[in-house]
């Protein structure tokens, strides 16, 4: 009878536990899935967020260099009332100025009544007929003073796609008199893009009032000029919700893959602006919830293990050690990060280093090998170095190497141009799509730029100053030159300097 009565109890026991364990795995099961379908919804809200922020990044950017080009307009309008065109040569000088000023904008010129471009920052557009460019009559049929207006996307006889801002010019009587236009440099605004990239699979792209998709980054240039106006888009959809910004997710037009997209208006109420134009700002979804699909499995994994072994330590230990494990990804990829980071930058003088410099020849190389521009690289050596090296010391060595290489690094004013520590006391500049006598003049400032600095050299055989040799060289690519073959006669140049007296510039040309 009491054996029964155990085996009884043993029995209810084992069932309770059972039902226990269902119930405890049930309401487990229920909380991982609602753990899962929250922190899917906090990443979704998340990068949302984080898209339209990147996105108004951009929209106070562009609305910034707007509002700076119509100024240069509005300016440009009260000079030409004061006889400004009488002195053309000096409307020429203030668009150049105006040009380095706002560098996004390629190009300030006027066009006369008849659509005869008549002045210019570019001399060589003078006299070019823009009668039948839409800048031009979309003022010459709506006449309205001081609104700004954006034009279709074209493409250049560069090749590249652009827009052209233009605005109305008036005589005197506030008529029609022509008008004044800017043309917009798209490498200057894909540098914004690719500011507020903070993912490998982000696309950012600028999309005209028509629809038509004429800047994008990373770069696909099959896909510009492609209008993505379409019944069923996403830009379509965004169009008809009539608001500033929005987040639109599913398959995009051009690609077919499912992104989360956000859309922003970019047209600053301050000014006048006869149509918008539009930043799309996107992630791939698979991508963007990759990472937590691993989670997922983890949490999947951690239950089937529970389920089948009833040990609840292990369940604890193993979430101990993912969240450690995961702190030490965490951590390594900090780490990582600074290290790539420190990768690229010359320890000592705070400029990039050989590994960059040879990264960012060969993308200029490739550039001007496609686009026939000139390229040139100059090198340039300390001269009498070692000399300083053993009669200062070497801390005041590398205090001079340092100021001789942010000195080189500052007396570049284009963006494009580069300066990088080449080894020991020597630094190679490269110089795309500058013609002889430009690179002749850049280096003429460089030497002078270390002269000025007036570091005291008293084992120095040309000068009681730091001085530097310069030997230069330029191309344009082809397919039978090598990028070494540049280098090697800039350096052949040098050397020409170096045994000719120093502290000058020669040129060796291919």
């Amino acid at each position: 009878m009491f054996k029964r009565f155990v085996s009884f109890e043993l029995i209810k026991s084992y069932k309770f536990e059972w039902i226990l364990l269902v119930i405890s795995l049930v309401l487990l099961g229920l909380i991982i899935l609602w753990s899962i379908i929250a922190e899917i919804e906090n990443i979704s809200k998340r990068e949302e967020d984080r898209l339209l922020t990147q996105a108004r990044i951009i929209d106070n950017s562009i609305s910034l260099i707007i509002n700076s080009l119509n100024e240069v307009f509005i300016y440009t309008q009260d000079r030409i009332n004061q006889g400004m065109l009488n002195n053309k040569d000096e409307l020429i000088h203030e668009f150049k100025f105006f040009t380095r000023a706002v560098p996004i904008a390629r190009t300030f010129a006027i066009i006369n009544k008849d659509g005869k471009l008549i002045v210019s920052n570019r001399e060589e557009l003078v006299g070019f007929d823009s009668t039948n460019r839409d800048y031009f009559t979309i003022i010459k049929n709506n006449q309205i003073k001081n609104r700004l207006y954006i034009s279709s996307p074209y493409v250049t006889s560069l090749g590249t796609w652009t827009i052209t801002l233009s605005m109305m010019l008036e005589d005197k009587n506030g008529n029609f008199d022509g008008a004044m236009i800017a043309t917009i440099n798209p490498i200057m605004i894909k540098q914004i893009l690719d500011s507020v990239s903070y993912s490998k699979d982000m696309r950012t792209s600028i999309i005209s009032a028509d629809g038509t998709l004429f800047l994008t980054t990373p770069n696909f240039d099959e896909i510009l000029g492609t209008n993505i106006k379409q019944e069923g888009s996403l830009f379509s959809q965004y169009l008809t919700r009539n608001e500033k910004s929005s987040i639109l997710n599913g398959k995009t037009y051009i690609s077919n893959i499912n992104r989360l997209v956000g859309f922003l208006k970019l047209k600053p109420e301050y000014i006048d602006i006869d149509q918008p134009t539009y930043v799309a700002i996107s992630r791939d979804i698979d991508i963007l919830y990759e990472s937590f699909e691993e989670e997922i499995s983890i949490y999947i994994f951690l239950y089937f293990i529970l389920s089948i072994v009833l040990i609840p330590i292990l369940y604890i230990l193993q979430k101990r050690r993912y969240k450690l494990k995961l702190d030490e990804i965490e951590t390594d990829r900090i780490l990582k990060e600074k290290l790539e980071a420190f990768a690229y930058i010359d320890g000592l003088t705070e400029i990039p280093n050989r590994r960059h410099f040879d990264q960012v020849f060969e993308k200029e190389w490739e550039y001007c090998l496609r686009n026939n521009k000139t390229l040139c690289t100059i090198l340039i050596d300390i001269d009498f170095f070692k000399k300083y090296n053993d009669f200062y010391g070497h801390q005041v060595g590398d205090e001079c190497l340092k100021k001789v290489a942010q000195t080189l690094k500052n007396s570049l004013n284009r963006s494009h141009d580069f300066v990088a520590r080449y080894g020991g006391e020597e630094f190679v500049v490269i110089l795309p799509d500058t013609n002889f006598e430009g690179a002749i003049k850049i280096a003429e400032i460089l030497r002078n730029s270390i002269k000025e600095l007036n570091i005291p050299h008293k084992n120095s055989d040309v000068s009681n100053f730091v001085t530097i040799s310069l030997g230069l060289s330029f191309v344009i690519p082809n397919n039978d030159i090598t990028p070494e073959i540049l280098l090697r006669r800039s350096d052949e140049a040098l050397y020409q300097s170096k045994n000719t007296g120093r502290d000058k510039v020669s040129s060796l040309s291919l």
